[in-house]
């Protein structure tokens, strides 16, 4: 009988945990950054650059950015950048700013002369984006605070219509940074 009272306390501990994870959850898409997301979602796309893959999988140094833009005209543009990391953090940096057509050149151009950069389906970054969240989070490593919000920038783009297939960390496991 002290087996029940003790597994429905457990129970409802791990409800009550859940609430306030979906609450925070819903805190962070209604954050400014997710209606500002959203609000650029409506809007054409112009620019998806993915910097840092060797082989269409197969992150240059374990890391990659990717650089998503929307907007009706070359004065009103939204970029979203996220920075991951596919051996150990997922994803690690995110930003959303207002830009404008000559700065998002600017930042494409700089990407490109740094290391390998290329355009790429939105379904393809959204999908690179999404597992490496989750696989991060399964070895407790949760995404950027602003993640969530910020990803929205993508609206209705599928990630499922991409076939591609990722791996993070070595075999599958997280590895530790190096210092430096």
């Amino acid at each position: 009988m002290s087996s029940n009272v003790a597994l429905d306390r457990l129970r409802r501990a791990h409800e009550r945990r859940q609430a306030v994870r979906q609450e925070r959850r819903l805190e962070v898409i209604e954050s400014e950054l997710g209606v500002k997301a959203r609000l650029a979602a409506r809007e054409p796309i112009r620019l998806c650059l993915l910097q840092g893959v060797v082989d269409g999988r197969t992150l240059r140094g374990g890391t990659a950015t990717i650089l998503m833009a929307r907007g009706a005209s070359a004065e009103a543009l939204t970029a979203a950048e996220f920075a991951v990391d596919a051996l150990s953090l997922g994803v690690k940096e995110v930003s959303l700013e207002e830009i404008s057509l000559e700065a998002l050149a600017e930042r494409a151009f700089e990407m490109s002369a740094t290391a390998s950069a290329a355009r790429v389906e939105p379904a393809y970054a959204r999908k690179l984006l999404r597992e490496a969240a989750a696989w991060a989070g399964r070895f407790g490593v949760g995404a950027h605070a602003d993640f969530a919000a910020v990803e929205q920038i993508f609206g209705d783009v599928d990630a499922s219509a991409c076939v591609a297939a990722f791996s993070f960390g070595h075999n599958g496991k997280p590895v530790e940074p190096q210092p430096a």
